[in-house]
């Protein structure tokens, strides 16, 4: 799934870690009803609003909710500095 959390520009507040944690929930759930092996890897906000604090967030709300790793996306590949310590993205 592809799960970008961002809603600023609604005036929306968004807990980053929550929202990875149930989309990715909810994609595992719906493929293990169809009888098919699990496996899920989101993709993740990685650009202007989610610096490495909100990256760290669903990362963490990826792997716990069952993903096996993520992607994350940020169309300039400028990536904040530390984004791979202790990260398995």
């Amino acid at each position: 799934p592809m799960l970008y959390p961002d809603r600023r520009h609604e005036d929306i507040s968004v807990d980053y870690y929550q929202f990875v944690h149930d989309g990715t929930a909810r994609a595992a759930e719906k493929v293990a009803s169809s009888g098919s092996p699990v496996f899920v890897n989101p993709w993740i906000q990685a650009y202007y609003a989610a610096g490495l604090s909100r990256i760290r967030q669903q990362t963490d709300g990826a792997f716990q909710a069952g993903a096996v790793g993520v992607f994350a996306w940020n169309s300039t590949l400028n990536y904040p500095d530390g984004m791979y310590e202790g990260n398995e993205i």
